[in-house]
């Protein structure tokens, strides 16, 4: 399914796009009234391509090109439209359109050519996003790879890529590096070895270096692997050469041997004692100066010993370890020092070889402090145990149970001590659920499964008072999470406070019925004064909401103002596509700008804040703009200038004035500049009380001295007049110096 953007501000037109171009189940349309809710479109859906007018308020087909190829390179992106100047072709094939049609024809064949566009189109767009597709993997791959990696042209041997890795490696730019050959840069120093390496690999295709030495551009030296291949790229014979740094695994080796001194090194310098062993004669090999602290003696009389005559209670000759690798868990021991006193250790033994023996290392730790330490726990034991028995609150160890959908079913006693038996009136629930221990507890309080659950499931602690009816009791209850699905709950009886709280609350009842007693005369005058509050503030709401409906009344007027006029505009354009003759054809062309001058000032009402001015400097800028864009004068040397300070008018006077300024500038720019003579066209406005003064000029060739301009035959100047006397004003012309008309009208009242 080929899914289309169209964008056309005629809404006629596009809605006439639309049903000649959907195709059920192969093409679908969405349509755009201007380039900004298309981009608006774009951005919460995908499409295949874009058919866009090129002639739109605010923003035309171009500049939507732009902004189109600036967030998506490879949509694809049709200029259907009426204009067929040939700068504006230009100008689009220059800024990336895809195909370029004009709106002449017979409808069904200028659609049907329309649609096999978009399929060409589409196929395009396709490809296109195939090939970058597959130039972004190469290229990410090229530019993350983690080994160098550098392409040569196979005829001359220069070199035309090298990756950012490379780069970093041997310390060049890209800069210094393109365009030369190997040993002409300096890291290959050897020019007859890379020339015979070059030969060979023209000849084979493939070359391979195990250790080549490469100087990179601060003079260091580095071990790199060095393999070379020739491959096709666009008919033209590449060379790959893929450049890995060994120079860490040369170190490595290196490393190796260093390795059993620094074992050595670290053996003797940690805080544990380790005692290395034969595997096979269970003799003892080496010993840290922990261990030997540990035993008591000196190397000289530890090593060649059996490690068995010092720790027990291992048989000599026998090991449990048999595999390297394998590694024996903590287990305790004792040692026998040289003052024949027995050590408590924990000891774990792992199998290895050290230099090509094997051997079992012997980690071994004084647990003396931890023997200590298991005493004084024991002790701790039996006081939290005294405690336990003994305190006064209720003290229960629950496991939480739920169904599939996490909803507590049921919890089971886990531990409790003495005083929760007292104060539930219970014996032996340990290891019992709730349920059996007090049948029907979970539907007389099903808040209480609610509570423990939540407090098992999230960890948050909660307290709550519970009218206990089983053991007819108030009970205060604290519970926490000490682990997930698990609960501890605290048990105070709190049945004697909550006696003493409910007499408190009679005494305060009481009290409060006196107060509200005497108090009752103050009610009724507040809420006699409350009652007329009410009726203003509802009065004042309901004007309010009367005013807001006229508002919004108001602006609909406007609104559908705008658009009947705009749909004239449109029937005018529509019929304008069937003239052929060219004085009828701009007749008609005159009368669309006349009516968008009117429907201009109701659109800009609607949009405004103010629904009763229209300011006049915005909407006769736009009006000229429009105009000089009509007339195709944009470009071709001619000024547009205007000076209107401040001024907002009403809806009665502001469309007889921007028709007059309509016809004076379209008149202007028809004749007082032939032959693409440049000039100038300018006027000004100023108001003072409510009189509007009018100073247009133009400087072109002028209106000649024989020509009745108040009785003109032409409709521009009649209908200049006519309005000027429908606004209770005077005009006069000046042909001194092009064309000048003063005119003076009064607003409306």
């Amino acid at each position: 399914m080929i899914s289309v953007l169209c964008v056309d501000d005629d809404s006629t037109y596009l809605s006439l796009e639309k049903r000649c171009l959907e195709e059920p189940g192969a093409l679908t349309v969405t349509t755009a009234f201007s380039a900004p809710e298309a981009l608006r479109a774009m951005e919460t859906s995908r499409f295949d391509a874009v058919v866009a007018d090129y002639q739109m308020p605010g923003m035309d087909g171009i500049e939507l090109l732009k902004a189109v190829r600036a967030a998506n390179p490879g949509l694809p992106f049709i200029l259907f439209t009426g204009k067929g100047r040939e700068e504006v072709v230009i100008e689009a094939f220059n800024d990336g359109v895809d195909f370029y049609l004009q709106k002449n024809g017979d409808p069904k064949v200028l659609f049907a050519s329309l649609k096999d566009t978009i399929k060409k189109a589409v196929k395009i767009g396709a490809v296109w996003k195939a090939f970058h597709d597959s130039e972004t993997r190469y290229r990410r791959l090229f530019e993350t790879a983690q080994n160098g990696i550098l392409i040569l042209d196979a005829k001359s041997g220069k070199i035309t890529d090298a990756n950012p890795f490379l780069l970093t490696l041997l310390g060049y730019t890209r800069e210094e590096m393109l365009g030369r050959k190997l040993w002409e840069i300096g890291y290959i120093r050897d020019k007859a070895l890379a020339e015979q390496a070059a030969a060979v690999l023209k000849r084979t295709g493939y070359i391979r270096y195990e250790d080549l030495p490469l100087a990179t551009k601060d003079g260091r030296v580095i071990d790199v692997e060095f393999v070379s291949n020739v491959y096709v790229v666009d008919n033209e014979k590449v060379i790959q050469c893929n450049i890995r740094d060994i120079t860490d695994r040369r170190r490595a080796e290196v490393a190796v041997i260093e390795s059993e001194e620094r074992f050595r090194t670290i053996l003797h310098s940690m805080q544990t004692g380790v005692i290395v062993i034969d595997a096979n004669s269970h003799t003892i090999l080496d010993a840290n100066q922990k261990s030997l602290d540990m035993i008591g003696g000196t190397r000289e009389t530890v090593l060649g010993s059996v490690c068995h005559s010092f720790i027990c209670p291992a048989e000599p000759g026998r090991c449990p370890i048999t595999d390297l690798g394998q590694t024996v868990d903590s287990s305790e021991c004792i040692l026998f020092n040289a003052q024949k006193e027995k050590v408590p250790i924990l000891k774990s033994v792992t199998a290895t070889t050290l230099g090509g023996k094997k051997v079992l290392i012997e980690s071994i730790i004084d647990i003396t402090e931890h023997k200590r330490a298991e005493v004084a726990l024991r002790e701790s034991e039996l006081r939290y145990r005294s405690l336990f028995e003994n305190m006064q609150e209720g003290f229960a160890f629950c496991r939480m149970l739920y169904d599939e959908e996490k909803r507590p079913t049921d919890f089971i006693y886990l531990n409790v001590n003495p005083a929760f038996d007292r104060i539930t009136d219970t014996t032996t629930v340990v290891g019992k659920p709730v349920t059996e221990v007090f049948p029907g507890i979970k539907e007389a309080f099903p808040e209480l499964f609610e509570i423990y659950g939540r407090v098992a499931w999230t960890g948050e602690p909660e307290s709550f008072d519970l009218d206990f009816r089983p053991s007819e009791k108030w009970l205060h209850i604290s519970v926490y999470s000490p682990a997930k699905e698990h609960f501890v709950a605290f048990f105070e009886d709190i049945t004697e406070r909550k006696a003493a709280a409910e007499a408190m609350k009679t005494f305060s009842e009481d009290l409060d019925r006196k107060v509200l007693e005497r108090t009752s005369n103050l009610d009724d005058v507040n809420l006699s004064l409350m009652t007329e509050i009410d009726i203003r503030f509802n009065a004042e709401k309901q004007l309010s909401k009367n005013l807001n409906e006229k508002d919004v009344l108001l602006r609909e007027v406007h609104h559908r103002v705008k658009n009947n006029l705009q749909i004239i505009i449109s029937l005018l354009n529509l019929q304008s596509r069937y003239i052929t003759d060219d004085t009828t054809l701009f007749a008609f062309r005159e009368s669309q700008n006349r009516v968008r001058a009117m429907a201009l000032v109701h659109e800009k009402l609607y949009q405004s804040t103010d629904l009763a001015t229209i300011d006049l400097d915005n909407y006769l800028r736009f009006l000229g703009d429009n105009l000089f864009q009509f007339m195709g004068m944009r470009g071709k040397g001619i000024t547009l200038t205007m000076d209107i300070r401040d001024i907002s008018l009403a809806i009665d006077t502001a469309i007889p004035v921007g028709l007059i300024i309509n016809e004076l500038i379209s008149n202007s720019l028809k004749y007082a500049f032939p032959e693409g003579r440049k000039g100038e066209i300018s006027f000004t406005i100023h108001r003072q009380e409510h009189t509007l003064t009018i100073l247009f000029k133009d400087n072109g060739v002028g209106i000649p001295e024989d020509f009745d301009w108040r009785d003109a035959m032409s409709l521009g100047l009649r209908l200049v007049c006519s309005l000027v006397d429908q606004l209770d004003g005077t005009i006069e012309l000046d042909r001194t110096a092009g064309t000048a008309f003063a005119i003076v009208v009064r607003e409306k009242e």
